[in-house]
């Protein structure tokens, strides 16, 4: 699964991939620019997500 999800960001240009010639075999993976560009907009992601109130897990009692 993981595998997969790093084939596509390397097809949409978000990481790069470097394979190492070596044993046991060694592939690196790194944020390209366009990659880098989308910190910005990921870590207001991240401020507005931090901000939302905690949901209640199902079937927990509400306090009252």
């Amino acid at each position: 699964m993981l595998i997969q999800q790093l084939r596509q960001l390397e097809q949409d240009g978000i990481v790069a991939r470097i394979v190492h010639a070596q044993v046991p075999p060694k592939v690196e993976y790194h944020l390209t620019d366009w990659g880098q560009s989308l910190c910005p907009a990921l870590d207001e992601l991240l401020t507005w997500a931090a901000k939302r109130p905690l949901l209640k897990r199902e079937g927990e009692a509400s306090k009252a």
